[in-house]
C-alpha cells in the first residue's frame, strides 16, 4: 500500500471513527505542505499525528508521563489525543515549532491498517478546509476536495466529533480540547490527578470554528416569534429553516456534522436548530455543544 498511495503529493482521506482526515506521513514534507495548501489551514496550527500502536508512538514521542501510560492503555486506539514530548524525528511543520507532538490512536480498522502497511506515523487534521465542518462521510470529502485527494472508503464515522485533546504532566492533567472521551470517563482510569481545562493552540480551538455556510442559530430552549425576528433582523436574512437535535448523546454526535452539512432550501435563510439534550451522556453533550457554540452565530441557553 505504501508504494502506492502516496506515490504522488496528493494526502490521503482517511476514515477515523471520528472524522475523516487529510492524512500526510510524518515523513513527506511535500504532501504535509499539501495538506495545509488544500485546508488553506494558517501554518501556526499544529496537526494531529496517528499512529498504529503504542509502540510506534514510543519511536516518535519521550517521555512519557505515567499518566500518559494509563491512558493510552485504556482508551487507544479510540478517540483521546495525548500532547508528548516529541522526538526530532518529528518535524516541526507538523508542530508549529512546539517542542510537543498532538497523538493518537485511531479506532478504526482501515485506518489502522494504512497506518501499518505505510510503515510510519500519518499526521492527519480533519478533511474540511480550515474552520468549516468536519466531514464524517467519504462524499464529504470527495465534496469539499474532488480528485486533489485520494479518498479511502470506511463508510461513516461512528463518532462524529473530534476526539479529546489532553496533555498529562506529571502532577496534573490539562484538557486542551473536549471531545468524545469526557473528564468523568478519564477520572476513572486516572484518579484524582488534578485536572484543568486551559486555553490552548490546538486544533479546533479558535473561537470561531465547525462553520457551515450559513448562519447558524442554535438554542437549547425554545424562542418566541419576536426572538426569532429580532435575530432574523439582526443577521440581515429572510427567515429561518428549522432543525432538531434530540435523543441520546451518542447518535447526536454520530449525525451533528452531517446535519450542519445539509444546506438551507432557500438561499437567503438561515439556520434555527433546537437542541433537546437528554440527561445521561453530559460529557459528550458538552463536547457537541462546544462545537455548536463555535459554529453558531448565536447559541442561546
Amino acid at each position: 500500500m505504501g508504494t502506492t498511495l502516496f506515490q504522488t503529493p496528493r494526502p490521503l482521506g482517511l476514515p477515523t471513527e471520528t472524522v475523516y482526515g487529510l492524512a500526510a506521513p510524518v515523513n513527506r514534507e511535500d504532501i504535509l505542505r499539501e495538506v495545509f495548501r488544500l485546508k488553506e489551514r494558517p501554518f501556526f496550527d499544529p496537526l494531529i499525528v496517528h499512529v498504529s500502536s503504542v509502540a510506534m508512538a514510543c519511536d516518535y514521542t519521550h517521555p512519557w508521563p505515567p499518566v500518559a501510560r494509563d491512558l493510552a492503555q485504556h482508551f487507544w486506539p479510540g478517540p483521546l489525543t495525548l500532547v508528548l514530548p516529541k522526538k526530532d524525528n518529528i518535524p516541526d511543520l507538523i508542530t508549529a515549532g512546539n517542542p510537543t507532538v498532538a497523538m493518537r490512536m485511531p479506532d478504526h480498522p482501515l485506518a489502522l491498517r494504512t497506518i501499518e502497511e505505510w510503515g510510519t506515523p500519518l499526521a492527519a487534521p480533519s478533511a474540511n478546509k480550515f474552520s468549516c465542518t468536519s466531514p464524517t462521510h467519504p462524499d464529504h470529502v470527495r465534496e469539499i476536495f474532488g480528485d486533489s485527494v485520494t479518498v479511502l472508503d470506511g463508510g461513516p464515522c461512528p463518532v462524529g466529533i473530534e476526539s479529546t485533546i489532553v496533555r498529562p504532566l506529571p502532577d496534573r492533567l490539562e484538557i486542551l480540547r473536549p471531545g468524545a472521551i469526557g473528564t468523568r470517563e478519564m477520572v476513572e482510569v486516572v484518579g484524582d490527578i488534578p485536572m484543568e481545562t486551559v486555553a490552548s493552540g490546538m486544533p479546533g480551538q479558535f473561537p470561531k470554528h465547525y462553520a457551515p455556510g450559513y448562519p447558524l442559530v442554535t438554542a437549547l430552549r425554545s424562542l418566541g416569534t419576536g426572538e426569532l425576528d429580532s435575530l432574523r433582523e439582526n443577521l440581515g436574512i429572510e427567515g429561518f429553516e428549522r432543525r432538531h437535535i434530540e435523543g441520546e448523546a451518542v447518535l447526536a454526535a454520530r449525525h451533528l456534522y452531517g446535519l450542519l452539512r445539509k444546506p438551507v432550501t432557500t438561499e437567503s435563510y438561515g439556520v434555527f436548530l433546537r437542541v433537546c439534550p437528554r440527561a445521561n451522556g453530559l460529557s459528550l453533550w458538552e463536547a457537541i455543544f462546544d462545537r455548536l457554540k463555535r459554529a453558531s452565530v448565536f447559541f442561546l441557553d
